[in-house]
């Protein structure tokens, strides 16, 4: 999860992507939300992802204007996600 706000005073496109790579890179998740800011409106999406192996996993974030146009709203985020045994 995130928070986004529009700090403009005009409404603004958004795609928020939630990439998740395995240890060796490989993209093991790939999904979106896209909506439209008013402005100053705020928005905290969340997108789910369960690991089927234990393992490392490195989620990215993106906030792009759009899934065609992949201009960055803000700096992307990286998490490191530990999946332990039992998963």
């Amino acid at each position: 999860a995130a928070d986004l706000k529009n700090n403009q005073d005009f409404e603004q496109e958004f795609a928020y992507i939630v990439q998740v790579q395995n240890e060796s890179g490989v993209t093991v998740s790939l999904a979106w939300i896209t909506g439209i800011l008013a402005p100053a409106q705020s928005f905290s999406p969340s997108l789910s992802w369960t690991p089927t192996e234990a393992g490392k996993y490195e989620a990215t974030i993106f906030v792009w204007e759009s899934i065609e146009n992949p201009s960055a709203l803000s700096p992307t985020l990286l998490l490191k996600i530990n999946a332990g045994q039992g998963v």
